[in-house]
């Protein structure tokens, strides 16, 4: 029964991550990136602070805050809103793995993404990834 419950979180947030992507391509990391990375932004602009890695350095912090919340609540409304909040702050991990690819061949150092095959390989295991994170946090947040 429990790898069942599992499977199903795995799958649900499988096709959540990936229907946005086929759509529209990085609609959501550049949504989520707008919301939440600019938003922190202009939070370092009134302490004078603008290196972007501390934005990102932030955010996972606010991630792993987040985790840590969800795992404490025993309100299942709030337990699911901080479920979807997780969701959206994954996408953390399409900034970390978009460090690594670029789709210009001049750029030194990182994986060239030059063919549909290799485009579509690396949004699967960002989907992938996320998707097996979110569905843990579920699995190991329900079991009370």
């Amino acid at each position: 029964m429990t790898n069942r419950k599992f499977i199903v979180a795995f799958l649900i947030s499988f096709l959540v991550y990936l229907l946005p992507e086929i759509v529209v391509s990085d609609a959501m990391l550049y949504i989520t990136g707008g919301m939440f990375v600019a938003s922190i932004d202009e939070v370092l602009k009134l302490f004078s602070v603008q290196n972007s890695n501390i934005s990102f350095l932030l955010l996972a912090v606010i991630l792993i805050g987040a985790i840590i919340l969800f795992f404490q609540l025993k309100n299942k409304l709030f337990k699911y809103l901080f479920l979807f909040f997780i969701g959206l702050l994954l996408y953390i991990i399409d900034f970390g793995l978009h460090s690594f690819v670029s789709y210009d061949p001049e750029i030194k150092d990182r994986i060239i993404l030059n063919s549909n095959i290799k485009a579509i390989t690396f949004m699967l295991i960002g989907v992938l990834i996320k998707s097996f994170i979110l569905s843990w946090i579920y699995y190991k947040g329900g079991k009370e």
